[in-house]
């Protein structure tokens, strides 16, 4: 069955090879009739086409590059900015907890000190 396939593939090739072939041939008798400036041009235009495909390509593909580096880029400033800013945030709520505390222990040691003096004095 795949063989089948393969070879009715391959004469599809062959067909379309022999067409593109034989439209180059005609194409090129009938340049060759217009005039032999056509002819260099035709042949000029017969390479400049791939090479024109190949810088298309090239073109693509940096700018899929850059897009994806760029992407990147801005996906890792994002999560160094939420990194950045979540630490900020427990930075100052432990700064506040440490200045609870110090006002607790503060509240603490005038307390004993008033209690102390309370009791020499009386």
């Amino acid at each position: 069955m795949e063989v089948e396939d393969n070879e009715e593939e391959e004469v599809e090739e062959w067909c379309m090879f022999t067409n593109i072939r034989e439209w180059l041939v005609k194409e090129k008798s009938s340049r060759n009739r217009a005039g032999s400036s056509n002819n260099s041009s035709s042949s000029i235009s017969i390479v400049v086409a791939p090479v024109v495909v190949v810088l298309v390509a090239v073109v693509v593909v940096v700018v899929v590059v850059v897009v994806v580096v760029v992407v990147v880029v801005v996906v890792v400033v994002v999560v160094v900015v939420v990194v950045v800013v979540v630490v900020a945030v427990e930075v100052v709520v432990v700064v506040v907890v440490v200045i609870e505390v110090v006002v607790v222990v503060v509240k603490v040691v005038v307390v004993v000190v008033v209690v102390v003096v309370i009791e020499v004095v009386l």
